[in-house]
Formats: structure tokens, sequence, C-alpha cells
């Protein structure tokens, strides 16, 4: 009985022992699963600090420079109304587009030179009565110590007499300036852009008739906050910039021509302005300005993935691991942005010569994770 419980003894111990065992071996495979569990793999761009030109990127609505709003110097009936005096049609600087019945005003015009006439007459008669008491009097000059007045050699009327001349001139310079007034010509070359001749045909001095709007030139404004229009270069004033259609990704020049003098009060905002000639844009237009920056001096170009909506940048130091950094960004291209690298002196030793950039983080990154770097093709 003794060596049976003996023997019992023996044989739980050896079952422990193997059940030990057995629990080494699975702990040692497992512990050799996690450490041969492979990397992740990521791919990178390697940057070295750099200077770099950006831009700053903001919308405007182009509007027309020229419009002219074009109303009626004189009463009348319209005789005669240019086919081309449509809403969209467009017309060229001098054309006729209507006439107003002028004869009221050829009456008046005719008048005037009559009155003229006349006062040219009145001249010549007071003229001769001058002439005449001039030498009467140099005459009697010679016998006489009195001095002889104005009234007496007619120079009070003879002056009145050119007054009146004067005064017709005028008159009838003014009544060919009426005449002219009852043709109504384009005064520049654009479009009919609004009309307000109503079917009445009667017209009163001063009404509305028909507006034109030129896409010769066109302007526009932009908004900047107070860091936007510190980060302008210097020389900005006459420089010409790209600007794009927001739609159609057409593009021309625009020339930035002033701004910056004052605070908009009710966006609290710098106005830039500036202008386009000659272009395929037309006036309501909207278009994307690209405005030069200041140099971003130690910087690097990323790919525009490389960057998550926080501002949050990965990159792989010198042992593979996972590390991050905010920053801001500046403009380069559609696929390419512009950011500044960390300051020497805030950021952890060793700073990096050269940076090996994650061109597309994933969420599920955190710091100190080992990863397997793969170089990304640089553009």
């Amino acid at each position: 009985m003794k060596s049976r419980v003996i023997y019992l003894i023996i044989a739980f111990a050896m079952l422990a022992m193997s059940v030990l065992f057995l629990l080494n071996i699975e702990e040692e495979k497992l512990e050799s699963k996690v450490i041969s569990k492979p990397l992740i793999k990521v791919m990178v761009q390697t940057k070295v600090a750099s200077n770099h030109n950006s831009f700053i990127q903001t919308v405007s609505k182009l509007q027309a420079k020229e419009i002219k709003k074009v109303v009626s110097g004189v009463d009348g009936t319209i005789v005669y109304e240019s086919k081309q005096l449509k809403l969209g049609k467009y017309i060229k600087k001098g054309e006729t587009l209507l006439k107003i019945d002028n004869n009221s005003y050829k009456v008046a015009l005719n008048e005037s030179k009559y009155r003229l006439l006349e006062a040219k007459y009145e001249l010549l008669k007071e003229d001769k009565k001058y002439k005449q008491a001039l030498r009467d009097w140099e005459k009697i000059e010679k016998k006489s110590t009195s001095k002889v007045s104005d009234l007496a050699l007619n120079i009070p009327q003879l002056n009145l007499a050119k007054a009146n001349v004067a005064l017709a001139k005028n008159v009838v310079t003014q009544a060919k300036i009426i005449l002219r007034k009852t043709i109504i010509k384009a005064p520049i070359s654009g479009y009919i852009t609004a009309k307000f001749i109503d079917n009445s045909h009667y017209i009163n001095q001063a009404s509305e008739l028909f507006t034109i709007q030129s896409n010769e030139t066109l302007i526009g404004e932009v908004e900047l906050n107070q860091k936007q229009w510190s980060l302008l270069i210097p020389n900005w004033k006459n420089l010409a910039v790209k600007i794009t259609d927001t739609q159609t990704k057409k593009s021309a020049k625009a020339t930035l021509t002033h701004g910056g003098g004052y605070i908009d009060e009710s966006s609290n905002l710098y106005k830039l302005f500036f202008e386009v000639d000659k272009s395929d844009f037309v006036a309501g237009d909207f278009v994307q300005l690209d405005l030069p920056i200041k140099v971003i001096k130690n910087s690097i170009k990323i790919s525009s993935t490389a960057m998550d909506g926080d501002g949050v940048v990965w990159y792989v130091d010198a042992n593979n691991t996972l590390r991050n950094f905010i920053t801001k960004k500046y403009n380069y291209n559609q696929e390419d942005i512009i950011i500044s690298l960390p300051n020497r002196e805030n950021f952890e030793k060793p700073y990096p010569l050269k940076w090996s950039i994650v061109v597309t983080p994933l969420s599920s990154f955190f710091q100190g994770i080992k990863v397997y770097p793969i170089e990304h093709e640089n553009r």
C-alpha cells in the first residue's frame, strides 16, 4: 500500500512536469510568432530642407471695368432704332443706335445762327461809330485841354456789341451740341446688358435708354486676412499673376493694381484689386488667383496626401520608427504642397538631415512603432 502511494506521487509529478514542458513550448511558439510578425510597409518620400516659393489661392468674381448707362440728352420721338439694339448683342463704338426727331432742334440752330448774324452786324455798326469818334477826337485833341470820355468814343456800346457776338456764338455752339444729341451712338464697344425704352417711343431728357458693358478690360478684388497680407511678396504692385476659371479651368494673366490701403469695416480684411486685359473671360466669371508669397525657408515639398486635416505629418526616423509633427502648409500645385519643418530649437535630437515623409498615413498610426519604409517615386 505504501509503495502504491509513492508510485502515484511519482506519476503525478511526472504528469505535472509534462504539462509545464508543453506550456513552455506553446509560449515559445507564441513569442516566435510575435517576433516574426511582418512590419508595416509605408511609402515614403525622402526630402532635404530647402527654400521654396509658394502662393495664396483665393477666388474672385470678375466685373466689367467699363459699364456705360446711356441716357437721352434731349426730349423727342424716336424715329430710328437699330436692329442691333437688343439684349446680348455686341455693339461697336460709334455705331448709331437711336435717332430722335430733330426738326425742332434744327430750327433752334438756324435761329441761333440768325441771332449771331444780327449781333455781328450790330458789332460792325458800333465799331464804325467808335472809329469815327476816334478820328473826330484826334482833330480837336491839340486844341482841347480836357480828356475824352469812353462814352464819347462809343467804347461801352462797342464792348456790349462784342459781348453780344460772343454770347450768340455760344448759343450756336450749344444748339449744335443739342442737335448732335438727337443721334445716339455707342460710347464704347461691348454688349447690350439692359434696355429701358418702352413702346411709346417718346423719351424725355435724362431718360435711361440702354446699358453697354465691355469685356475688353475686367476687374476684380480679393480679400486677405492680416496673416495672408503679411505673406505677400513686397513688390506685388503691377505684378502679373495667374488666374484660372473655377469651372472650365481656362487661364489667363491678371495684373495686381492696388490695395491694402485700408481694412474693410464689414469683413475686417484687406482688399487687393486686379485687372484682366483682352482675355477669353467675361464679366461674371469666377476665377482663382495665385498670389505669390515670400520665400518659405526651411521647408520641403511633399505630396498633398501626406498631411491630414489637422496639419499632422508622419515621417520615419533613422531607426525606422514612426514619428510626427504638426505644421502649416503652403500651396504649390494640385498634387503637391510645401510645408514648414519644425524648428531645430524645439525639436528632439537628433535633427534629421533628410526627412522620410510618409506619403499616405494611416489612421492606425501611432508614434514609436517600427515600420518598413519603401521609397516612393519623387515628383
